[in-house]
C-alpha cells in the first residue's frame, strides 16, 4: 500500500472516529474497499458513494449512522438508508419552497416551460464546468499530481486470489439480483427504451410491448461454460404463468454457450415447475400487428423493419 493510499485511509478513519463510529477503513485497492467488519465494496459507484457520505460536511445523516448503514444487517441498513433519503429530499424541498416558492408556483400555474431555477447564479454547476487543464492551472496541477507515482493505482498489481475473490463477489451480486450488468445494445451501444425501461435489444423491447405482464431480467441461473461457472440472466419471466422466455435469433441458438445456458435453464425449470421457451425472429413476424411501434424508439423501429424486409425477400 503506497503512502498516498495510507494517508487517505487515515483521513477517512479520523472522520469516523470524530463522529463516534466504530467501523474503520481497513484496505483500499483501486475500487475495492474493505471495512473492519468485513463489509466489502467492489464497484466504483459504491466507492464514490462512500467517499461522498464521509466527506460531504452538509449531509451528516449518513456519517452519523455509518455503523448501521455499512453493518452486516442488510435489512436494517436498507430501511435506515430509505429513511435518510426521504429526510434529505424533504428538507431540500422545503428549502427550495422557502427560497423560490413564488417562482415554482408561477411556473406550475402558468404551465410554462422555463425552469424555476433558470438564471440562478452557479446553481448546480461544478467549479470546473467549462474548464480544461490547458486553460486552468488547478486542473493542470490535479492532472500532473495524478501522473506516475501520484496515480492511486500506480504500482498496484492484483494477485490471482484477489481477482478470483472479486470475480466470485460480482457473480454472487449478479445471482442475488443486487447487480445487473450495464444495459445497452451489444451491436450499436445504444439503449433501447420503452417508457422508463431499458432493454438490450430492439427484439426484447418489441416483446415487452406485446407482453407487458412479463418482467425483465429477474431470473439468474448459474451455468458452466468452458469449465467456468457463469450466470445466465434470463430475458423474461412471468411469475403468474411460470414461464421463462429467451429472445434469440436462429443463428445463435445452437452455439456452445447457448446450449450450456439452455441445459441449466431446463434443469432449473424442472425443479421449480416452470416452462422455458426460446423465441426467434419468426415470433415477431407472426405477431407483427401486436407490436406497439408507438412505444419504441427510432432505432428499434428501423431494426424491426429491416428484419421484416429481410425475411420477406
Amino acid at each position: 500500500m503506497n503512502k498516498r493510499t495510507q494517508r487517505l485511509i487515515n483521513e477517512l478513519n479520523n472522520i469516523l472516529s470524530n463522529t463516534n463510529q466504530k467501523l474503520r477503513i481497513s484496505i483500499i485497492i483501486g475500487d475495492y474497499v474493505l471495512l473492519s467488519n468485513g463489509y466489502e465494496i467492489i464497484t466504483r459507484a459504491e466507492k464514490l458513494k462512500l467517499w461522498k457520505r464521509l466527506k460531504k460536511s452538509n449531509i451528516k445523516e449518513y456519517l452519523n449512522n455509518f455503523d448501521i448503514l455499512y453493518g452486516l444487517d442488510t435489512d436494517k441498513s436498507k430501511k435506515l438508508e430509505k429513511e435518510i433519503r426521504f429526510k434529505i429530499s424533504s428538507k431540500g424541498g422545503k428549502i427550495a419552497q422557502i427560497k423560490h416558492g413564488n417562482k415554482i408556483k408561477k411556473n406550475l400555474s402558468e404551465k410554462g416551460d422555463i425552469p424555476w431555477n433558470k438564471g440562478l447564479s452557479g446553481y448546480m454547476d461544478g467549479w470546473c464546468k467549462g474548464l480544461t487543464k490547458e486553460t486552468d492551472e488547478r486542473l493542470m496541477k490535479l492532472s500532473k499530481d495524478r501522473m506516475g507515482s501520484g496515480n492511486p493505482m500506480y504500482g498496484v498489481c492484483y494477485t490471482k486470489d484477489y481477482k478470483d475473490k472479486k470475480s466470485k463477489l460480482m457473480k454472487q451480486k449478479i445471482l442475488d439480483g443486487s447487480f445487473t450488468p450495464n444495459i445497452h445494445n451489444s451491436q450499436t451501444h445504444f439503449p433501447t427504451i420503452v417508457g422508463n425501461k431499458k432493454f438490450r435489444s430492439s427484439w426484447e423491447a418489441a416483446f415487452y410491448t406485446i407482453n407487458p405482464d412479463y418482467e425483465y431480467e429477474k431470473i439468474r441461473i448459474p451455468y458452466i461454460y468452458n469449465d467456468k461457472e457463469k450466470i445466465y440472466i434470463v430475458d423474461f419471466v412471468n411469475f403468474d404463468t411460470k414461464k421463462l422466455i429467451e429472445i434469440k435469433p436462429k443463428c445463435h441458438r445452437d452455439t456452445k454457450k447457448m446450449k450450456a445456458k439452455c441445459k441449466s435453464a431446463l434443469k432449473w425449470c424442472e425443479q421449480k415447475g416452470y416452462e422455458f421457451n426460446i423465441l426467434d425472429e419468426n415470433y415477431f413476424i407472426k405477431n407483427w400487428d401486436k407490436i406497439k411501434f408507438d412505444k419504441l424508439d427510432l432505432h428499434s423501429k428501423n431494426n424491426l423493419n429491416k428484419l421484416k424486409m429481410r425475411l420477406e425477400r
